[in-house]
């Protein structure tokens, strides 16, 4: 009788041991889903405030080179330093 409540308790140790490892390794499987989606989220968001950086220092640059260049000819939206332009405009 003892032998088969050993082994009945064997088997419900190994039972919830599995159990308990199946439920982690699921937990687990979330747990990197999450953490990846969180990275991809933060990737893209770290990207994007670099490329609005990258713009706003490019944008300050252009109106630094416009602050001390000579006069421009702008014609429909387009800058243009061509002398003929200017000659026929002027």
């Amino acid at each position: 009788m003892r032998d088969t409540e050993d082994r009945l308790i064997f088997l419900l140790r190994v039972i919830f041991l599995a159990d308990t490892c199946g439920f982690a390794i699921i937990c687990n499987q979330y747990v990197n889903r999450y953490v990846f989606i969180c990275n991809n989220v933060f990737l893209l968001l770290f990207l994007s405030l670099n490329l609005f950086l990258v713009c706003t220092q490019f944008a300050k640059q252009c109106i630094q080179h416009a602050k001390h260049s000579t006069p421009q000819l702008r014609l429909n939206g387009i800058v243009s330093n061509i002398p003929e332009f200017s000659e026929a405009f002027h």
